[in-house]
């Protein structure tokens, strides 16, 4: 595994896990006190899932290439 590929895989996790645990705390936290927008209800329903989508297939890859199944 390249410099640049276990850069990439831990920028991927970085971003997953933004998306999967930080996103949503801070957007229940700025509506804490009115009612939120229907956009953002939307929003924390959809962006966890992906930024679990986003870890679990960025180990996918990492172990895949640590394996060998994933040629350079």
């Amino acid at each position: 595994m390249s410099t640049g590929e276990l850069l990439s895989i831990l920028i991927n996790l970085a971003v997953g896990f933004y998306f999967a645990v930080f996103y949503p705390r801070s957007v229940q936290k700025r509506f804490t006190d009115r009612t939120m927008p229907r956009a953002f209800v939307m929003l924390l329903k959809v962006i966890p899932p992906v930024g679990y989508l986003i870890i679990a297939m960025s180990l996918i890859y990492a172990v895949a290439l640590l394996l060998g199944l994933v040629h350079e």
